[in-house]
């Protein structure tokens, strides 16, 4: 019988973590459900949060979404965005599969999520810092461009989306990595 997994007492972050909330212990338990369902513990699956933070979803309430990313022994990477509510309501936005690629402090994703609402938003997690939002149509025509808050942005994303872009503060522009999705069941 497989030993259960003791967690720990915090993931290693990109960002500082936000403020503790009791929404905390709810995505807690979705992180731990999601390394099972890996087949890999918390406490030594390398996991990293990209991002946790508070959005307001589509019915104006505060939801906790943290943004997390799973290496494989295989080099590529897991990425889930989970998101809790203080009623104790949780799920995961579009969780999938990066291939190999940049570090994790140099990634970009982009994860379309449903929060509840008229319709998805997208979440977007670039590296850390004052990073601006570029979103293009398939002819490469800026659609949208917005401040990031310190390298993360969850807008609607417009109609005619191709290409989601962040452009970092020291000038380079990253295409921001929608992963191939992962079927992991609910």
């Amino acid at each position: 019988m497989a030993e259960p997994d003791p967690g720990p007492a915090s993931l290693p972050g990109l960002r500082p973590a936000p403020v503790p909330s009791p929404v905390d212990a709810v995505l807690d338990q979705r992180r731990r459900d999601l390394l099972s369902r890996l087949g890999q513990r918390a406490d030594s699956s390398g996991t990293t949060v990209l991002w946790s933070g508070d959005v307001p979803a589509g019915d104006g309430r505060p939801t906790r979404v943290g943004m997390v990313a799973v290496p494989q022994p295989a080099g590529s990477v897991v990425v889930a965005a989970l998101h809790g509510r203080d009623d104790g309501t949780a799920g995961t936005c579009a969780p999938g599969v990066l291939p190999a690629g940049p570090p994790l402090d140099r990634l970009a994703v982009a994860l379309p999520c449903d929060l509840g609402g008229p319709s998805s938003r997208l979440l977007v997690v670039g590296p850390p810092g004052d990073d601006v939002l570029r979103l293009l149509d398939a002819d490469g025509v800026l659609l949208e461009e917005r401040p990031m808050d310190d390298g993360v942005a969850m807008v609607a994303p417009p109609g005619r989306l191709a290409t989601v872009q962040v452009r970092t503060a020291d000038g380079r522009i990253l295409l921001a990595r929608t992963p191939a999705p992962l079927a992991l069941g609910d």
